[in-house]
């Protein structure tokens, strides 16, 4: 959650690798309940051949 509030809109985007995807999905509903908490739009991408997800935040 630490890197989520470093990021920046229009910025680089957190990488993050994982293993099956629970995880994944884990991931991301920690990401939906950070911006219901602190009103942002952090957004994701993920890489299925690499096993990564990418956290952005938007403009």
């Amino acid at each position: 959650m630490d890197a989520l509030d470093k990021l920046e809109p229009g910025g680089q985007a957190v990488e993050v690798s994982y293993t099956n995807e629970k995880s994944v999905n884990s991931m991301r509903t920690a990401v939906y309940q950070y911006n219901q908490e602190h009103n942002v739009k952090i957004k994701s991408g993920k890489d299925a051949n690499n096993k990564k997800i990418y956290f952005y935040r938007e403009k």
